[in-house]
């Protein structure tokens, strides 16, 4: 009996086994856990610092870019004042350009686009250099237009010889003439040549000074001026039957 009552328990030492190994397993788990856990916080402060790294580099890159856009505005606004300035000085050479358009207007008269115009010269400067002729500008009409435009101003209508003349203004020009600008004239002597004589603008200019007959048929005679740039480059006299 006594020796059956001291022999160890089987069932004990299975469960004292079961028992180490649960604790073992639990320490190694807990191990396992902690190992896991410090790695986390490793990976967490790591992306931590680099998130803080990055933050620096970018407050860094919005410094220098917020400089540089200080800078620009610098820039554009002394650009702004410059341009100002240049506006400023602009107008005043446009006033300036226009009071010397108007002084030259009052002496020359208005600018004429280039072009070919029925006028009534009024005269002849040999004597400036260069020459120089004033004029008053008119209208030509023919056919069924001069027609309207008689009956328009209530002038003869149908017009007779099939032509009408119309100023609207007595606004005279003083245009240069090209010195050598060819030019015809319709009375000369006493003939009257309907193709037109050409002479030279220097006995234009004497025809303009002469008084008689033949000469003041000339000086009356409608003519066609040629303008370029402001300037006479031909003048050919219009025949009236």
């Amino acid at each position: 009996m006594q020796e059956q009552q001291q022999r160890p328990r089987k069932g004990s030492k299975t469960a004292v086994a079961v028992l180490i190994g649960v604790v073992v397993a639990t320490l190694v788990a807990g191990g396992l856990v902690f190992v896991w856990q410090n790695g986390k916080i490793k990976d967490k402060d790591d992306a931590l610092a680099a998130a803080q790294k990055q933050q620096a580099s970018t407050q860094q890159q919005v410094d220098e870019l917020t400089g540089k856009v200080s800078d620009l505005q610098g820039q554009l606004k002394k650009a702004q004042g410059q341009l100002r300035k240049t506006g400023h000085e602009l107008n005043k050479e446009t006033e300036k350009q226009q009071q010397t358009q108007r002084q030259v207007e009052e002496l020359t008269g208005p600018s004429l686009p280039d072009g070919r115009y029925i006028v009534d010269i009024k005269s002849i400067d040999m004597a400036a250099g260069p020459p120089k002729t004033t004029f008053d500008v008119m209208q030509w009409f023919t056919g069924k237009a001069a027609d309207k435009a008689a009956k328009q101003d209530g002038a003869e209508s149908p017009v007779p010889n099939d032509y009408y003349i119309r100023n609207e203004s007595n606004q005279l020009r003083t245009f240069d003439v090209d010195p050598g600008a060819p030019v015809s004239i319709v009375c000369w002597h006493r003939a009257s040549v309907p193709d037109g004589k050409a002479i030279t603008l220097a006995q234009l200019g004497a025809i303009f000074d002469g008084s008689a007959n033949w000469q003041k048929c000339a000086q009356n005679s409608p003519y066609w001026l040629t303008v370029a740039s402001d300037k006479i480059t031909k003048i050919e006299a219009q025949y009236l039957p």
